[in-house]
């Protein structure tokens, strides 16, 4: 069970460490966990993707349906994004702050390649977030596996096939591939990843635990692809323009480095479900 409590003397003990640039498991302000990603885990899905950090586990399903674009962008498919709690009873808020930031991240991706006939149909990608266990830092869990569920999204292939009906009228059929392999994949090349800074005391560090978001007094999400910054999003407390200007220019370099472990670690696990 999360923790939503903390004494005054473990406050003062994790703010004077992060101080120091010690944190309680003995990382530094800047240090990630080490964290696992699989995709495919959802057999009925077109594209799933499991990532834990620590003890913090999220599963994401992606869903592909027909359906209608949207009046102002005719020529492009649509993302729905939707985060929940497996059997919890706590409030819903944080699940409702997180779909938001969820639905932002997935507004980002060009959604062109899930268009199949112009202003009358498209593809319908629902993006089921489902938070499993919590350890901290849910923000950027959320946006990793996100990134690789839609990375491991196969989408069937669709013909639109036209003719000329009885009265004249063009009419046309939607004709799906029946062969699995012929799909097409999401461009998530682009597709940022969250950096999330937690202010404790006049420090900011990355990756908090349950503890130490317990003692924050700020938080900012970053959005972070390899060409820059995306999106910010802060979701309480007050932050100078200078230390805005240092975790944005922080962000870059945690961002990279995990973008670079994701696409590596997501490599490996393919190439371990081949081999076996």
């Amino acid at each position: 069970m999360q923790r939503n409590k903390i004494s005054p003397v473990e406050r003062k003990f994790i703010i004077e460490g992060v101080a120091q640039n010690f944190r309680n498991d003995g990382r530094g302000r800047l240090d990630y966990r080490p964290f696992t990603i699989e995709t495919g885990v959802i057999s009925q899905a077109h594209g799933s993707a499991r990532v834990t950090l620590a003890c913090t586990t999220i599963v994401v399903g992606v869903k592909a349906e027909l359906g209608t674009p949207l009046p102002e962008a005719p020529n492009k498919g649509i993302i729905k994004a939707v985060v929940q709690r497996w059997n919890s009873k706590e409030e819903e808020s944080i699940d409702i702050d997180l779909g938001r930031l969820a639905q932002n991240l997935c507004d980002l991706l060009d959604t062109s390649a899930l268009s199949l006939r112009h202003a009358k149909n498209c593809w319908v990608l629902i993006v089921d977030v489902v938070i499993f266990h919590e350890d901290g830092n849910l923000q950027d869990v959320v946006a990793m596996a996100i990134r690789a569920a839609l990375g491991d999204a196969k989408i069937p292939k669709v013909t639109v096939v036209e003719s000329i009906g009885k009265a004249g009228a063009d009419e046309y059929e939607l004709e799906l591939s029946d062969d699995p392999k012929d799909c097409v994949s999401l461009p998530i090349q682009d597709f940022p990843v969250i950096i999330t800074f937690t202010k404790l005391g006049d420090n900011h560090i990355v990756d908090a635990t349950v503890d130490e978001e317990l003692c924050m007094s700020c938080r900012v999400s970053i959005a972070v692809n390899k060409k820059g910054i995306c999106l910010i999003q802060k979701d309480f407390g007050s932050l100078s323009l200078v230390s805005l200007k240092q975790i944005i220019a922080a962000s870059r370099k945690v961002g990279v480095t995990i973008l670079s472990q994701m696409d590596h670690l997501i490599w490996e696990f393919k190439e371990q479900k081949i081999k076996n």
